[in-house]
């Protein structure tokens, strides 16, 4: 019934990651919003470390922050970008407001290697 679709997309489906979506149905000429596996088990880790590393951030536990992020961390937000994991520590550390929540986030290595809120 909902495999029924006219024509598929003019473009491929892409996940929030920019990889194509694959159809959960095995039929991958025609995808439905219904069979698209957009998620990952790799994304929901990101997720989660993106979420402790959050709450450690809003805490100011820097000594559980410090292993989440990666030596040659990119942070960027409204006031540009950052490099360096050191130089982001410190600039969380004096951040008068908390910092926002990521827009997206990229892990290399197992740790935070882009930050962009």
């Amino acid at each position: 019934m909902w495999n029924d679709v006219a024509d598929p997309p003019p473009h491929p489906i892409f996940t929030p990651h920019g990889r194509p979506a694959r159809a959960m149905n095995g039929y991958e000429g025609k995808p439905t919003a219904l069979y698209l596996q957009v998620f990952t088990w790799q994304d929901a880790d990101v997720d989660d470390l993106a979420r402790q590393a959050y709450a450690a951030i809003i805490t100011g536990q820097w000594d559980a922050l410090r292993p989440l992020l990666h030596p040659y961390l990119h942070w960027t937000d409204a006031n540009g970008t950052l490099r360096g994991r050191s130089k982001v520590m410190a600039m969380l550390a004096q951040a008068t407001p908390v910092p926002a929540e990521p827009r997206s986030v990229e892990v290399r290595d197992g740790q935070i290697y882009r930050w962009h809120s």
